[in-house]
């Protein structure tokens, strides 16, 4: 029994098993993502009269995120890493880490804005059409609002278009799904306000 009165420790392995079996679930698939706040970055030694986790938390806290939301973190952070009690931090952690320098409420909306972004994503189901019919995959638009501005997206006419110039534009995957492309997949994952409309019935708008 450790120093708080629990029978154990937290066990990170088995975190990111519960993490990674939420995000991968058939029927209603959950992203988690990560934000370590002040006091997260414990090592093991005391905070005051508390014991803290025998263990990198930074280590910890950056698998969760790995586990939670692979597409979403930082391709610069140390996605490898896995956990065992003994490792030290990661340089870089793929979680929100706000444990270390400045903190106030600024930081973590930040924090959150950026994650409001990311969980959007780029990549989107076509609605599910009315018994016996069928959605025409050429008279699909899609719509994005950011800042209250709205704005008709293009189908690109060419798969090799990149679409980083302008508003960018959209097409469909190999599993016939909406794909933000270019800047416009930008756009929308850096707002804290966007709204993506997938709309069915008029003639596809190309680029």
């Amino acid at each position: 029994m450790d120093g708080n009165g629990c029978s154990d420790w937290e066990e990170p392995a088995s975190v990111n098993t519960l993490i990674a079996a939420a995000r991968t679930d058939p029927t209603k698939p959950i992203d988690t993502f990560i934000v370590g706040v002040p006091g997260s970055n414990s090592t093991g030694q005391k905070q005051g009269p508390y014991d803290t986790a025998p263990y990198s938390m930074r280590l910890a806290l950056s698998t969760y995120a790995v586990s939670g939301s692979p597409t979403t973190v930082d391709p610069a952070c140390n996605s490898n890493a896995m956990f065992t009690q003994n490792a030290p931090d990661p340089p870089m952690p793929c979680h929100i880490d706000l444990s270390q320098g400045m903190f106030d409420a600024n930081a973590l909306a930040a924090a959150i804005s950026s994650i409001r972004g990311k969980a959007l994503g780029c990549t989107y189901d076509l609605p599910t059409p009315p018994p016996g019919q069928t959605i025409d995959p050429t008279e699909v638009n899609v719509e994005i609002t950011i800042g209250g501005v709205k704005s008709t997206l293009p189908r690109r006419s060419m798969p090799s278009d990149t679409c980083l110039s302008g508003m960018g534009c959209w097409d469909y995957d190999a599993n016939n799904k909406v794909v933000l492309i270019g800047i416009a997949c930008t756009n929308v994952s850096a707002a804290v306000d966007a709204k993506v409309d997938i709309e069915v019935g008029c003639k596809t708008i190309l680029k």
